[in-house]
């Protein structure tokens, strides 16, 4: 994947007053996707629009439910098989 130049992407959500952070990006089923690391929230980036949008699609936590779930620092990301 690769962006003809340097790229300005949106959001409307942060984490502690953390703008967004995208560790690692991935294409998967035609779309692309990124972990913000401060948030753990993972976002679909609409590349369609400009400047780039990025939608919430997912929050991934760390602790159980019975205790304050932390975010979970995403670095890295991949996808097997196509799926």
């Amino acid at each position: 994947m690769q962006f003809a130049a340097k790229e300005e992407v949106h959001t409307y959500l942060h984490a502690s007053g953390k703008g967004l952070h995208l560790s690692e990006l991935v294409a998967f089923c035609g779309h692309i996707y990124g972990t913000d690391r401060s948030s753990g929230v993972v976002y679909e980036l609409a590349t369609h629009s400009t400047p780039i949008t990025s939608i919430p699609r997912q929050v991934l936590t760390v602790g159980d439910s019975s205790s304050r779930p932390s975010a979970l620092a995403v670095e890295w990301a991949a996808v097997k098989s196509g799926m």
